[in-house]
């Protein structure tokens, strides 16, 4: 009885903790653990690995939502400049039509070209648009290599500025902000779950 007294005082569960206290404990702060009173240090350690390794087990590996992100980005980067190439390459022979249509296909708005003025507007634009996205895909190449040259470090040492990477990311992705005071622990780590599943059935060639 009174240690269950003792646990009301605190946080025990990714089910009931706020993401952004959990993720205060996950970067060493216990005291965050703590609703009121006192709690001994050693009990705030046992709940504290007992959170963390309940958290980690419904998200798995939490370096690979960035990861798979980054590669998901890097795809369709790639594809854009392929074809907005192939664009280029119709404008190139005279196939209004058809460039216009594969421009208009990756989202970007031109009116219909009218004269060779309008044909030098797109073609000028679509370059402009191709060296922004090799700019990209260069970034996200060496962030991903940095990625793995430091992976088992930053396994050993996230801290809040990845969290809040993170979760931007997610929110991105599930379409609505995610509230750090609001959701809890656990919804967040079904929310990074679900992200990661749909990644990975587009990294696989699958729609969603």
């Amino acid at each position: 009885m009174k240690d269950k007294g003792m646990l009301s005082n605190m946080y025990t569960s990714c089910s009931d903790i706020p993401l952004s206290r959990f993720i205060k404990v996950y970067c060493g702060n216990l005291d965050a653990l703590v609703i009121s009173g006192f709690v001994p240090y050693i009990d705030k350690v046992r709940i504290a690995n007992r959170m963390i390794e309940e958290y980690c087990s419904f998200i798995g590996n939490r370096n690979l939502s960035l990861e798979l992100s980054k590669r998901n980005d890097l795809l369709n980067y790639s594809i854009k400049i392929t074809v907005l190439e192939a664009a280029r390459y119709m404008l190139s022979l005279g196939y209004y039509k058809n460039a216009f249509d594969l421009v208009t296909s990756v989202k970007i708005k031109v009116a219909f070209p009218k004269c060779e003025k309008d044909v030098k507007r797109i073609f000028d634009l679509i370059g402009s648009e191709m060296a922004v996205l090799k700019v990209r895909v260069k970034q996200l190449k060496d962030s991903l290599e940095r990625g793995i040259k430091e992976k088992n470090k930053r396994d050993k040492s996230a801290d809040e500025n990845y969290f809040a990477e993170e979760r931007m990311l997610v929110s991105k992705h599930m379409g609505y902000y995610i509230d750090a005071e609001r959701i809890t622990a656990k919804d967040y780590a079904f929310c990074v779950k679900n992200m990661l599943n749909e990644l990975k059935l587009v990294s696989n060639g699958k729609r969603i």
